[in-house]
């Protein structure tokens, strides 16, 4: 889990924050090229990524760095990169 991450596309920083704020619909279609629900983790408040389907290639071109003393979501990320790419 994390507190603050980073999200960047073809290099390049998207959004950085709290996951709650960084981590949208929007953004997960911007930086992944994924249509996601997201919905509250019931056990953390943390936002959870329900992938639904890639909608496009740029998808295989971005990443997710996190913070590195702060990696909490890292396996719900990288299920949103798995499916998109």
């Amino acid at each position: 889990y994390a507190d603050r991450i980073v999200a960047m596309k073809a290099g390049e920083i998207v959004a950085v924050g709290p996951p709650a704020e960084v981590i949208t619909a929007d953004l997960l279609r911007e930086v992944f090229a994924i249509e996601a629900s997201i919905v509250t983790d019931p056990q953390t408040g943390l936002p959870l990524v329900l992938p639904i389907r890639a909608i496009g290639t740029a998808a295989t071109q971005s990443a997710v760095a996190l913070a590195p003393a702060e990696v909490r979501h890292e396996r719900q990320l990288a299920a949103a990169v798995r499916l998109a790419s």
